[in-house]
């Protein structure tokens, strides 16, 4: 089972192809509003470097926001006509959770942020479950500064480990001054931004569980 997975919510393009829950190969570049540009030759350069085509893709899985509209946009129609060119199905996956799968191994919450502008921030609070899903604690929100301070800061009272916040450097700098209590850890600037691989990883769960037939 091969999955194509493509990442532009963000100002990175990131493209990966998976075999089963093997990254066979993954391109991230910083694009800031070349998305249109970069994903295509990015897409190319990812399966002929595999020795594979458009064809060979048994899903395509894509990450659907919160984020850049303009991005989101250009992903989803370049993705749903590859699955409607080759009758694939299309499997769409959460940003916040793709962000959240760069943490798949840490035992505490985990809180991704992105920026959303005008003061505003995106996020949710997720736990991983042994079973390898995503636990939610706080569904996908759009709040202030002052309410998402609130909300973390009243969940860090209830767990043992310190909540990794995954953010980029723009995000950690303008919140990190409300976070510097011991109950709180940044991720690493290498796991602060979604990956194709992570969603697809996420899409490869929703397959499995539903038997191969995966939501479009």
């Amino acid at each position: 089972m091969k999955i194509l997975a493509v990442e532009t919510s963000t100002s990175i393009c990131s493209v990966a192809l998976l075999e089963k829950d093997h990254i066979l190969s993954e391109l991230n570049l910083e694009a800031q509003k070349r998305h249109s540009e970069l994903l295509l030759p990015m897409i190319d350069h990812v399966l002929t470097s595999c020795d594979l085509s458009l064809s060979d893709v048994d899903y395509f899985a894509v990450g659907v926001g919160p984020g850049s509209f303009t991005g989101i946009r250009i992903a989803l129609s370049t993705i749903k006509a590859f699955s409607n060119t080759f009758s694939k199905k299309m499997i769409g996956i959460s940003t916040l959770k793709a962000m959240s799968g760069m943490a798949l191994f840490y035992r505490g919450v985990i809180c991704p942020i992105l920026e959303a502008g005008q003061g505003e921030f995106y996020t949710a609070i997720f736990k991983w479950k042994k079973t390898g899903a995503l636990d939610p604690y706080l569904n996908e929100s759009l709040l202030s500064v002052e309410k998402l301070v609130s909300i973390i800061h009243g969940m860090s009272e209830k767990w043992s480990f310190p909540i990794l916040l995954i953010g980029n450097a723009q995000v950690e700098q303008k919140l990190k001054p409300y976070f510097s209590e011991e109950r709180f850890v940044w991720s690493s600037p290498l796991f602060s931004f979604p990956r194709a691989s992570s969603v697809g990883l996420l899409a490869l769960d929703l397959i499995e569980k539903k038997g191969g037939d995966a939501p479009q």
